[in-house]
């Protein structure tokens, strides 16, 4: 769900900034350099933190960052372009930090809720990484399609907000073996 939420804006980030702040070609490239060494950085953090204190607790907190980050992306086009473009970019760094945070973060939580099965539960994690890309993908194809570029954030926000919630529920099913 996290992925599904981070592709359903990135695939469309282009368009969304273009009709958000007017950022073109060449300002995009620059914000997805930026994308690039948060979620980079993000991910280097989500490891620490899960190291210490907690794979969980790291998952829940950069989970929430992340929509925090979306509900700034969502706000921020109702500012008009000029003014939105700070709170566009700070969003997209915090959203790139957050969102590549979880994903160390998940793995080391589904090791040690199954250390037996650590290699069949991360090659399944592997594949739902790749099924949320294209799932967001196309869902953010069909809210443009609808013509609500606006909307994006609001989707990948309520992804996150899902798979957030989903959180305890997938620790406890795990470890009881089910």
């Amino acid at each position: 769900m996290t992925v599904a939420g981070t592709f359903t804006l990135y695939t469309y980030l282009g368009v969304f900034l273009a009709h958000v702040s007017g950022i073109g070609p060449q300002g995009l490239a620059l914000v997805l350099f930026g994308f690039g060494l948060a979620s980079a950085f993000g991910t280097r953090l989500g490891g620490a933190m899960a190291d210490h204190w907690g794979a969980d607790f790291t998952v829940i907190v950069s989970g929430g960052l992340t929509v925090l980050a979306y509900l700034f992306l969502s706000l921020g086009v109702t500012l008009g372009p000029a003014r939105a473009l700070f709170v566009l970019l700070s969003a997209i760094l915090l959203w790139g930090l957050a969102s590549w945070g979880v994903m160390t973060a998940q793995q080391a939580r589904l090791v040690a809720l199954i250390p037996d099965l650590a290699a069949v539960g991360l090659s399944l994690n592997s594949s739902a990484i790749y099924l949320g890309s294209a799932a967001g993908a196309a869902v953010g194809a069909l809210v443009l399609a609808d013509g609500g570029v606006m909307r994006l954030g609001w989707v990948a926000a309520g992804f996150s907000v899902a798979a957030l919630l989903a959180v305890p529920v997938s620790g406890r099913a795990l470890s009881r073996g089910g």
